[in-house]
């Protein structure tokens, strides 16, 4: 499985952050924060935003990462309930079915 970087402007700092992102039933997805099992050597993400939903672009090749989301990016979207996203178009899903060794970065 192959994971790049999303690159956004975080809502709350104004800086800008690279948030991992992942291909997850034929689209990408950007994601905060990863469940770490030692015991069984995997990362699963907790909660992942739909690159698509989000209007995120693909950037050229040169970049530390691949794809550029054009608005800033609001952490709590990663911690609220998922109806609030839904109200405001955005595609997100709780504990995908998804995992990945420990060393994949």
């Amino acid at each position: 499985m192959e994971m790049l970087k999303t690159h956004a402007y975080v809502t709350e700092t104004g800086l800008p952050s690279l948030f991992d992102t992942v291909e997850y039933n034929g689209k990408w997805w950007i994601l905060n924060k990863w469940l770490v099992y030692n015991d069984i050597k995997q990362k699963m993400p907790e909660r992942i935003l739909s690159l698509e939903s989000l209007n995120a672009q693909a950037i050229d090749t040169g970049n530390p990462f691949d794809f550029q989301c054009p608005l800033p990016l609001s952490l709590e979207f990663f911690s609220c309930p998922l109806f609030v996203l839904a109200e405001k178009g955005i595609e997100a899903l709780d504990r995908p079915n998804l995992s990945f060794p420990l060393h994949c970065e």
